[in-house]
């Protein structure tokens, strides 16, 4: 389907809402207007100071100003729309490389300054117990590890297509998408041809079994089609004392698909294990994602810079493939949402060390409306005995205000 045609499509649901026809004849118009007058209006500013020290660049500082305003109409005959603007703006300095820039000088912080729909869509409602969406939108699925919005950048990752979820099985949630285009943080465009498919098993009590096929099929970067079909079970179970015990294990294989020019047959592998004791969580964590020296494990419609790290070292796998071995603590002390981790990296092939990180991060809600966060990243692959190699380390400061 051609970009005009899908214009024209969007602006021939939108015509068919606007008017309901029904036995040729055109709804009154009052209704729209209810449903547009009751609709909901949202919003927020979040602003972010976020500097980065990195090995061989010039130190880099973004101070920017992401705000965000959305407008859902009330339901009209199951159907509603849905748009949602963000723009991302200086404030006081830009000394940074944004991937867009031209700032190539300075370390990489993926926040370009820019203006664009984050979202817009229909959606309707009249199948029993199932919705479809057609349009720009946010997907997650899971853990957002394979498919997600990369909501911790100040542009979030948004997709152009048709989902449908249905929970018309009992205990079963069924999601299917079909993805034309993908936008990513820095708003780089990636055209495609992909299916989604994700189902998940909710009739555990305290557990979730889910099992997903992935078929990308990209334009712009063939080289990353693939097919990834996996299955992943999380969950809990209870203890003494309101204590529990947390666990997550997932497996997937990826191979290459449809145009790619690139023989790929990886493996991924997640387990986690921890223990809550009231409000402080202990978990050890494991993620490999395979390679062979000539193709790493990829995963290009993920909220990548939530994994491996919050340095970002790792958005891309590394040919030799990457395991990080992880533990973190978190808790609640004197107001205060506290999370440490630290990771140990190596490779997948000979098992090589490639560095570790440690990080913190607090977090402190103001009211239902308002937000404050700080963190701090430290990544280094320093060899022990001669302390050479890369090191990065970034600061943030977060200030959120939402209505």
């Amino acid at each position: 389907m051609s970009d005009i045609s899908r214009k024209i499509l969007m602006y021939t649901i939108f015509l068919v809402v606007g008017c309901g026809f029904s036995g040729g004849t055109i709804y009154a118009a009052d209704n729209l207007m209810s449903a547009l007058k009751n609709g909901q209006v949202a919003g927020d500013i979040r602003y972010r100071l976020e500097t980065l020290q990195f090995t061989g660049k010039e130190n880099a500082v973004a101070s920017t100003a992401r705000t965000r305003l959305s407008y859902i109409t009330d339901d009209y005959k199951n159907i509603h729309a849905a748009i949602e603007f963000e723009g991302t703006f200086s404030a006081f300095t830009k000394e940074y490389n944004s991937g867009v820039n031209d700032k190539v000088r300075y370390a990489e912080i993926l926040d370009p300054v820019a203006t664009h729909a984050n979202q817009r869509y229909i959606a309707y409602h009249g199948l029993p117990k199932t919705s479809i969406y057609y349009g720009r939108q946010r997907i997650v699925f899971d853990n957002g590890r394979f498919v997600g919005s990369d909501s911790w950048r100040q542009n979030e990752q948004s997709f152009d297509g048709l989902t449908i979820s249905s929970t018309l099985l009992p205990e079963v949630e069924f999601t299917y998408a079909y993805i034309y285009q993908q936008i990513g943080v820095s708003l780089d465009v990636e055209r495609m041809k992909s299916n989604l498919l994700n189902i998940s098993y909710h009739g555990l009590k305290n557990h979730i079994i889910t099992g997903y096929s992935y078929f990308l099929n990209l334009e712009e970067q063939p080289i990353n089609s693939q097919r990834t079909s996996g299955a992943r079970m999380t969950g809990e179970y209870s203890l003494r004392r309101g204590s529990s015990l947390l666990y997550s294990i997932e497996y997937a294989k990826q191979r290459s698909y449809k145009n790619s020019p690139a023989f790929i047959e990886s493996d991924y592998v997640n387990a986690g294990l921890g223990v809550a004791i009231g409000e402080i969580k202990v978990q050890l964590g494991f993620e490999q994602l395979s390679g062979d020296d000539e193709w790493g494990f990829s995963t290009p419609l993920a909220s990548k810079h939530s994994f491996n790290g919050r340095t970002s070292q790792f958005l891309a796998t590394p040919l030799a493939g990457l395991r990080d071995v992880s533990i973190s603590l978190a808790g609640r002390l004197i107001g205060l949402n506290l999370v440490a981790t630290f990771h140990d990296f190596s490779t997948y092939v000979d098992n090589r060390y490639i560095g570790n990180e440690w990080n913190v991060m607090a977090t402190r809600p103001i009211n239902r409306y308002s937000g404050l966060m700080v963190g701090y990243a430290n990544y280094s692959d320093a060899d022990s005995t001669d302390d050479t190699g890369s090191k990065a380390s970034r600061f943030w400061f977060q200030y959120q205000v939402g209505f």
